[in-house]
């Protein structure tokens, strides 16, 4: 969690491409595999990393050069919890403003 942290105090860009696949930081977190081996999704650690990472403005939505987003790894790889958080982050996000009319 500490890593999140000060991955966001030095201003670290959450949604710029870093790996071979050109994910951000949020899918390469939802990627890893330990969420399915370690039960990644039980952890409150772990979801809570998951949350600062969106409320500090990673894209649940930005697609990787496969096209896949946070998103849909978590949906590839049954991640209910990790799914449904991301959806509700990019509903909350993503949604049209209806109160400027």
């Amino acid at each position: 969690m500490e890593c999140i942290v000060l991955a966001m105090r030095a201003g670290v860009p959450l949604d710029a491409a870093r790996t071979e696949k050109h994910r951000t930081c949020l899918q390469d977190f939802v990627a890893d595999v330990r969420w399915q081996t370690r039960a990644f999704e039980n952890s409150a650690t772990h979801m809570e990393a998951l949350e600062m990472l969106c409320l500090a403005g990673a894209s649940p939505t930005l697609e990787d050069s496969d096209g896949s987003s946070a998103l849909s790894l978590a949906a590839e790889a049954s991640l209910r919890r990790v799914r449904g958080a991301l959806m509700a982050y990019a509903w909350r996000c993503c949604r049209p403003n209806t109160h400027d009319n």
